[in-house]
């Protein structure tokens, strides 16, 4: 009796932590919403696996986030930046539940870095391209940070085409009668 009630709370707590440690459908939504901004063709996405880590100082009233928050971003509420951070403390792994129409794959950690170890980054890009030959280039995401009414979003994405072409953008999006729109969106990396 008392192995199957230690086996019992034992599920209880392994589901608890299964769901807690999940990405939440909200997010996929949200992430389909800035892929979908460059879906223009028929190309296929690859997405990293995992989630990329990412934290602003929320408390540096002169930085670089106090300016977008200010400046690009002044509808951004306090406690979207708070939540963004408090999920951006670690990596998470993605799953199959992006809800735009296009064709997508992931590629783990370990794949990206099969490809990208050739100390010539032009010859990496083209073995990328070689495997993905319909990807508009790789994109990775961090998780979502949300208002607590969940009708504003933040989140940050790289976006990779080749050895000189890669972005970072910070995304701005609301939540509307049909869905997730972009509403601002900032370069902060550019190479």
């Amino acid at each position: 009796m008392k192995k199957a009630i230690f086996t019992f709370f034992s599920v209880i707590m392994l589901t608890n932590f299964i769901f807690s440690q999940s990405i939440a459908t909200e997010e996929y939504e949200v992430m389909s919403a800035v892929l979908s901004k460059y879906d223009k063709e028929n190309n296929e996405f690859v997405i990293k696996e995992e989630t990329i880590q990412y934290n602003f100082d929320i408390n540096d009233k002169d930085g670089n986030f106090a300016f977008l928050s200010e400046v690009v971003m002044p509808n951004l509420l306090e406690e979207t930046k708070k939540d963004f951070n408090s999920k951006n403390d670690k990596t998470y792994t993605l799953e199959k539940k992006f809800t735009f129409k296009s064709n997508y794959k992931f590629i783990s950690e370990a794949d990206k870095q099969n490809i990208f170890k050739d100390d010539f980054p032009d010859e990496s890009w083209k073995t990328f391209y070689k495997k993905y030959p319909k990807a508009l280039g790789l994109y990775h995401f961090s998780r979502v940070g949300f208002n607590n009414d969940k009708n504003q979003a933040l989140i940050v994405s790289y976006e990779s085409r080749g050895s000189l072409w890669m972005e970072g953008k910070l995304f701005f999006l609301v939540k509307k009668k049909n869905g997730w729109y972009v509403e601002k969106d900032y370069i902060f990396i550019v190479s």
